[in-house]
């Protein structure tokens, strides 16, 4: 029976130590900063939305760590995707985009 319980703890652990190991994640996303993620995101999506020549409405935005922006979708021009990027950069604490922005 100690060898079952021992062999059940052992399991146990190995699974907590396993959730807590690093991701390997290429941009170092810190998944517990939600709030600052949302805030940043929020702000981003609007102003791709008020950006004059821009439609925003097939543009995905996503945050990490507070101040890495990713762009994901489609835009109809070359131009559209500049100012897309453009419009990001300008939100204040974004530190960098990542422009994964298709033209269709």
């Amino acid at each position: 029976m100690k060898k079952i319980y021992a062999m059940f703890v052992c399991a146990i652990l190995a699974l907590g130590l396993s959730a807590c190991s690093t991701s390997n994640d290429p941009y170092n996303r810190n998944h517990n900063a939600n709030l600052d993620n949302a805030v940043v995101t929020a702000k981003v999506k609007a102003k791709l939305h008020e950006t004059d020549g821009l439609d925003s409405s097939n543009i995905t935005v996503k945050t990490y760590n507070g101040n890495i922006v990713e762009l994901t979708g489609t835009v109809k021009t070359k131009y559209q995707m500049t100012e897309a990027v453009s419009a990001a950069r300008q939100v204040d604490g974004v530190r960098r985009v990542d422009n994964d922005l298709r033209i269709r």
